[in-house]
């Protein structure tokens, strides 16, 4: 797999195709794949397709699980700003009443 980064620390997308097919017949286990290679990623998405597909879309079943996803709260930089604001208007208020 590859890291998250490219060289110059720039965010990088890549695909990981994922194929298990053969004849007609449905999966019956899972696939592991280890994603910790890619590091710090802002965004995932996954699209499911198939080769068994009618008038209303895939006929067979699709499905995938997700375990262990750590997920970090980043604040918005507005969130700074307003607090650095809030803090200038109470001091500013303050120093008034002296």
């Amino acid at each position: 797999m590859w890291p998250g980064t490219s060289r110059n620390r720039r965010p990088r997308a890549g695909r990981l195709p994922v194929r298990r097919f053969g004849s007609d017949f449905i999966l019956e286990g899972w696939q592991r794949i280890d994603l910790t290679s890619l590091g710090m990623v802002s965004s995932l998405s996954f699209s499911m397709d198939s080769s068994d597909k009618g008038d209303f879309g895939i006929n067979t079943p699709t499905y995938f699980a997700l375990d262990d996803l750590t997920v970090t709260a980043v604040p918005e930089p507005g969130t700074a700003v307003l607090l650095t604001l809030g803090v200038v208007i109470l001091a500013a208020g303050v120093s008034r009443r002296r």
